[in-house]
């Protein structure tokens, strides 16, 4: 039997809790952390958002939210200014409506029922999102799907990938995920844990005499005036990334509705020498795992250090296994150096205009984190 959706612009929020009871409901994971409530939808696209309201886009069968896309405003820093942009997620619908869903009614302009946003709930939404998006300025759209998303986004959709962005995925395995995934070695398990922490030791104690002596790190938010003064010591002029002044850290970590951060300063001298966001979190498989969501830093404090460092910090946590996103070659070096391993690249894609072109045909680096995607 045939269901009739419809869709409609709720970027009021009017109809936020009955789209996270449908996320909820057939998306999440048994177990682990939450990832929606009406909450977390308000603190990224409400008024609160230092970039500005976001975009809700839903599909309804009667008043039953059967689809939804989100699109996120973001202050992004570009050549040393800064712009207004755009994060496309949270683009989801229901399974049963793939197959026995059918559109209330075609849109305007395309007569053709088989096209592709007048058949696809998430064809509709994501269409209809980012135009509303660009009406008012936000040209700069881009967004990190996973495998099963990617396809429609590029090729349904036509967004593209900068070949220049390489951001990669790192992932370091301990001896608890050893067990989980083989647990055999279980018997082995003293043996294994003390393997690590003998390895990890040594790492530290390389990575504290190579680094400049005096850094310290503290889990203890800095005064905003010192984060305002460390983003302006640090900012990129030629390069791509968000806005980090006070506001953003604020917003993006401590303002946040659902997930906990921990805020690591490091300081040389009572000065404010790098900051570190890490988030402890419960994966699908009810693993713990420690997020390293994005550092800014002086040129004094070395990511290897960094990384030697926090070894320590969560060292009697039970983590399973730390991970990280990286472009930077430099970096991914110092991962490398502290047993991280290199997995697939995160495709990062783009809404296809002159205003994302003109970042192919140009030098600049890119700086996108964990914390660069509002679903980590």
């Amino acid at each position: 039997m045939k269901e009739f959706w419809h869709t409609i612009a709720d970027d009021k929020l009017d109809l936020v809790d009955r789209a996270v009871d449908f996320l909820l409901g057939e998306y999440a994971a048994p177990g682990a952390d939450p990832i929606w409530s009406s909450e977390y939808f308000r603190w990224k696209l409400g008024p609160d958002n230092p970039a500005g309201r976001g975009y809700l886009s839903l599909a309804l069968v009667g008043d039953r939210v059967v689809g939804t896309v989100s699109l996120t405003r973001k202050r992004l820093w570009i050549g040393g200014k800064e712009f207004t942009g755009g994060e496309v997620g949270d683009s989801y619908s229901a399974a049963s409506m793939r197959r026995r869903g059918q559109p209330a009614q075609l849109v305007p302009g395309d007569s053709d029922p088989q096209s592709y946003i007048n058949k696809s709930i998430f064809g509709r939404l994501a269409s209809a999102t980012k135009q509303r998006a660009e009406v008012e300025g936000v040209n700069l759209i881009y967004g990190t799907p996973n495998q099963q998303a990617y396809p429609g986004w590029t090729k349904r959709l036509k967004y593209f990938e900068l070949k220049r962005c390489d951001v990669r995925a790192f992932i370091r395995p301990t001896s608890r995920l050893v067990i989980c995934v083989f647990p055999k070695t279980v018997a082995f398990g003293g043996i294994l844990k003390g393997l690590e922490q003998l390895t990890l030791g040594l790492l530290k104690k390389t990575q504290s005499s190579i680094c400049r002596r005096g850094l310290a790190m503290e889990k203890k938010v800095p005064a905003l005036s010192e984060i305002d003064e460390l983003w302006c010591q640090t900012r990129n002029l030629q390069g791509f990334g968000m806005v980090r002044d006070s506001r953003y850290w604020v917003h993006r970590y401590l303002q946040h509705p659902l997930a906990k951060y921990d805020i690591i300063t490091i300081r040389k001298a009572e000065r404010v020498s790098g900051l570190v966001i890490t988030r402890r979190f419960i994966d699908s498989k009810g693993r713990n795992q420690l997020a390293i969501m994005e550092w800014m830093c002086k040129d004094n404090v070395s990511l290897s250090w960094v990384l030697s460092e926090l070894a320590g910090f969560y060292h009697d946590q039970d983590i399973s296994y730390y991970h990280l996103y990286t472009c930077e070659m430099k970096e991914a070096r110092a991962a490398a150096l502290n047993l991280f391993l290199r997995r697939s690249k995160v495709p990062v894609i783009w809404a296809d205009n002159p205003h994302s072109r003109r970042l192919e045909s140009d030098n600049r680096k890119f700086e996108i984190y964990l914390g660069s995607t509002d679903a980590a």
